[in-house]
């Protein structure tokens, strides 16, 4: 029995000094990754989805927790940003709801994914500078920024388009 025991912990030594490669695999888990070194990195990001119209604009919280998006802002490159964060109820977005900037007069079902509208602002439709998600001459894209930095670009929309953007908040 000693003899085995003494054979097994040979091979164990001969595999841990011959078998090492270049590149350790990491194992995910859900939103952990383990890394090589035993460290546990936890996505914390948040998914949201933006859906958007000539008349509308909704942001989507798809995610599994709330999504603090008081310091959120949007902003098309020949505008300044549009900070819609103070607009929500409590600064977040519960999973599955949603808040909404709407044409004045103008009626939008709201996505699907939509499961509760939290908060809705509307602005007359001829207040142009607010729809920064529109396109506007060679302008295509506009920004999404947490505390003035980026976190995405997504493509605006033309009259008579919509769009999806996914993004991931911080």
């Amino acid at each position: 029995l000693l003899a085995v025991l003494i054979a097994l912990l040979i091979l164990v030594v001969v595999v841990l000094l011959f078998f090492r490669p270049d590149d350790e695999p990491s194992i995910g888990v859900g939103g952990a990754t383990e890394e090589a070194t035993g460290e546990v990195i936890v996505d914390t990001s948040i998914p949201i989805r933006l859906v958007y119209d000539e008349f509308s604009f909704t942001v989507i919280n798809i995610g599994e927790t709330d999504a603090a998006i008081s310091r959120i802002a949007f902003q098309r490159a020949d505008q300044v940003a549009t900070e819609i964060g103070g607009s929500i109820s409590g600064g977040s977005l519960p999973p599955g709801s949603c808040f909404r900037i709407r044409a004045q007069d103008r009626q939008a079902n709201l996505p699907s994914e939509c499961r509760e509208l939290r908060n809705e602002v509307t602005h007359p439709t001829g207040d142009a500078p607010f729809y920064f998600w529109r396109s506007s001459g060679t302008v295509t894209t506009f920004t999404a920024l947490i505390d003035g930095q980026s976190v995405g670009e997504c493509a605006s929309v033309d009259r008579a388009q919509s769009q999806t953007c996914d993004l991931s908040l911080p």
